[in-house]
């Protein structure tokens, strides 16, 4: 392929920029806080999945509870009743004993409520022992999290920069190619791991170490500055 020596130049700067972003790329994908962050958002997914079915059963519990409560106070109000009747008919005995027995049933079911509510009070203060529990591991995961968030964005935050810079130190460089020649290099870039020109060093190919006889090295010099490798089929630099 036809290129000057000042194209070559360029396309080896090029060459340089492209596999530092690649090492700097890595190192960001490979910073430890982006996986610390990952795990513990996965833990705080885990502890609020928690806490909404410790709501959903304390909320359940206060239904209950008021629900108790409700019938309560509607016993007691009976009573009251009951007794302001019994109050009033005084000597009829037959009244009296009527409306007692149905004061000892209105206790009695108050007794009952009383104990089942006393119940629900106690699993309603076990699960707002655990509800505490579940908000104070919620903000210690919150305070985990924006910690790593804040190292995460200084050392990620440095390397997006540098990426920056070579990105733009890159865009200068291609203006002087021409853009056959660029296609070229960057299809075999893709194609090699991001080394996509070589250079003919004594016979051999600098990247892939094949060495070539003698007159294919006279064929690849008799194109120009800028050929081919056999082998790893890469741009070559004749030297």
């Amino acid at each position: 392929m036809q290129a000057t020596n000042q194209e070559v130049g360029y396309l080896l700067q090029i060459q340089h920029i492209d596999l530092e972003k690649l090492r700097t790329q890595k190192k960001l994908d490979d910073l430890p806080q982006r996986r610390q962050i990952r795990e513990a958002r996965k833990k705080k997914a885990s502890v609020e999945e928690k806490q909404a079915q410790v709501l959903t059963m304390k909320k359940d519990l206060d239904a209950q509870f008021a629900k108790l409560s409700d019938e309560d106070e509607r016993l007691a109000q009976k009573q009251t009743e009951v007794q302001e009747k019994i109050d009033s008919v005084k000597g009829d005995y037959r009244s009296v004993e009527s409306f007692s027995k149905e004061l000892n049933g209105f206790a009695k079911r108050r007794l009952t409520l009383e104990k089942e509510m006393e119940e629900i009070g106690a699993q309603s203060n076990q699960i707002q022992e655990v509800l505490h529990q579940v908000e104070s591991a919620l903000q210690q995961i919150a305070k985990q999290e924006q910690t790593l968030i804040a190292i995460f964005q200084k050392e990620g935050g440095d390397m997006t920069k540098t990426i920056a810079v070579l990105e733009q130190q890159r865009q200068e460089l291609v203006k002087q190619i021409q853009p056959e020649l660029l296609a070229e290099y960057e299809k075999l870039a893709e194609r090699n791991g991001g080394i996509g020109i070589t250079r003919l060093k004594d016979s051999q190919c600098s990247v892939c170490k094949t060495v070539l006889p003698e007159g294919r090295v006279l064929q690849i010099k008799e194109q120009g500055i800028l050929g081919n490798c056999p082998q790893c089929k890469r741009l070559m630099v004749v030297e």
